[in-house]
Formats: structure tokens, C-alpha cells, sequence
């Protein structure tokens, strides 16, 4: 029995622009005219900066009901901090979560674990979910090191982060702390994880989490979902979600990955 609706977010990464964003929503709402997508599951979408302020205002103007995420937040609430964001520029656009720690983030701009922890704290303060991401490479996979790499990762990035700072929610609504399991090899490789070694991972993640928190935090999983493998994901115990690449760029696609989940 899982704790959580399923969780499907969409990692739009640096694509997409005004006309493809109305285009897109107009599709994804086309599919599910009565909203019982979103009243079934959790959805939101991370979306490049670019559109957060249009999408905000789309989402009052069409009646769409989406979670608007962004794809960072910096940790200070202003200054000399050249190509960054704060929390307070998103507020301004009634975002509900920032992406934090992707794998392309830490390994393409040098973000550490470290910074990853000040970031969290600093969304959580700011009542922004905090979807803090860990996974490992192809050769720690290989050398059967994952788990110790994932659990460092997920130590370091969570430091000073205390049960005080997790507020309680609704159902159907974003918990304030969500893990994002997604094995470096398999993002955007269209290779994934096999749903035992996904599980695996996620409950190794889960168990850290129990240990450390009091209130039950989501585990998602991604690295090259698709609707060829969602719904056997989705089976698994430990996952409770999904954070979703390419596939969420594809309104078709991304409206059915969901349905088989929650039909």
C-alpha cells in the first residue's frame, strides 16, 4: 500500500518555448477534460525560467491545474550571484517546487551535495518542495557501488535539514521533501533501471529516510521513463512517483504514462 498518489513530474529542461508551452497544456488538458488526472495524481511541472511567469498566469487564465515547478533555486534571497534564481523571484509566480541536484547540474556545472543542502534548506524556508535528486554512475554501477554512492549523496545533500523544517499537507498535494532516485546511466540514454534494481535502490532510500525523518517523504524514480515501462515501475513498492524527462515534453504520452498508473 503506498502512502502517496502517484507523483509524476515533468523535467522540461532547457526546451520549450511560449508557443510550445500553450500548445502543449492545451493538449495535456484536451486528454483529461474533467481533471481527474490531477485528482488522481500529484502532477507538476519544472519548467526554464523563461515560462514560469507565463505559465502562471496560464494556469489562472485556462483553469489548469498543474503544480508549477522550477529547475533550481539559489540559497541566497539576493545578490551577487551571476545566472541564478531565489525563492522570492519564484514566489512571485506561485512555483511549488525547484528541482535540486540534478545529475546534469552536478556534473556538467559542479554543483556538490554541499550546495544541494543549502539549496534545500532555503526552498524548504521558503515553503517550496524541496525534490532533491542522488544517483549514480555507470562505473559505480558497474563496481557494485551504488548504493554507498547514493547514500553519501543523500546524507550530504539533506545536512542541517530537521524534521521542524517539513510542513504537513493536504492530500493530493506535494510533500515538502521528495527524493528523486535516477541512476546517472540512464538518464537520457534510453536505457533504465529494471523495476527490481529501481525498487531496490528506492527502498535503500526509503529506509534512509524513516531513520532520519519523521514524516513519510516520496521516493521517485527516473532515467528514461516511458509508457513502456512506467506502469511495471509504478508496481514496485518503494516507488511512488516518477520524475520524468523527455516524455514529459510529449502531452499524448505524459497524460497516458498517468492514466496507467491510476486507472
Amino acid at each position: 500500500m503506498k502512502n502517496f498518489s502517484p507523483i509524476f513530474l515533468g523535467n522540461w529542461k532547457m526546451n520549450s518555448k511560449k508557443t510550445d508551452a500553450t500548445l502543449f497544456f492545451e493538449n495535456f488538458f484536451a486528454n483529461d477534460p474533467e481533471r481527474k488526472l490531477r485528482k488522481q495524481a500529484i502532477v507538476g511541472f519544472a519548467l526554464p525560467y523563461t515560462l514560469l511567469d507565463y505559465a502562471s498566469r496560464l494556469k489562472v487564465d485556462e483553469n489548469y491545474d498543474f503544480l508549477l515547478g522550477s529547475q533550481n533555486v539559489h540559497w541566497a534571497p539576493s545578490g551577487a550571484h551571476t545566472g541564478e534564481i531565489s525563492a522570492g523571484m519564484l514566489e512571485e509566480f506561485s512555483v511549488n517546487f525547484s528541482i535540486l541536484g540534478h545529475s546534469e547540474r552536478r556534473n556538467s556545472y559542479g554543483e556538490t551535495s554541499g550546495n544541494v543542502a543549502l539549496r534545500a534548506k532555503n526552498a524548504l524556508s521558503s515553503k517550496l518542495s524541496a525534490v532533491v535528486c542522488v544517483g549514480e554512475s555507470q562505473n559505480d554501477f558497474n563496481n557494485k557501488n551504488s548504493e554507498k554512492v547514493v547514500l553519501s549523496q543523500l546524507q550530504e545533500s539533506l545536512e542541517g535539514i530537521e524534521n521542524s523544517d517539513l510542513w504537513t499537507v493536504s492530500a493530493n498535494q506535494l510533500p515538502p521533501l521528495v527524493i528523486a532516485y535516477e541512476p546517472v546511466w540512464a538518464i537520457g540514454t534510453g536505457l533504465s533501471a529494471s523495476p527490481e534494481i529501481a525498487n531496490s535502490m528506492c527502498s535503500t532510500i526509503a529506509k534512509f529516510l524513516s531513520n532520519n525523518f519523521e514524516q513519510k517523504i516520496p521516493v521517485l524514480y527516473g532515467g528514461s521513463v516511458d509508457k513502456s515501462n512506467v506502469t511495471d515501475l509504478y508496481k514496485e513498492d518503494n516507488i511512488d512517483g516518477f520524475l520524468v524527462g523527455g516524455a514529459s515534453l510529449k502531452p499524448d504520452v505524459f497524460s497516458e504514462m498517468i492514466t496507467s498508473c491510476t486507472s
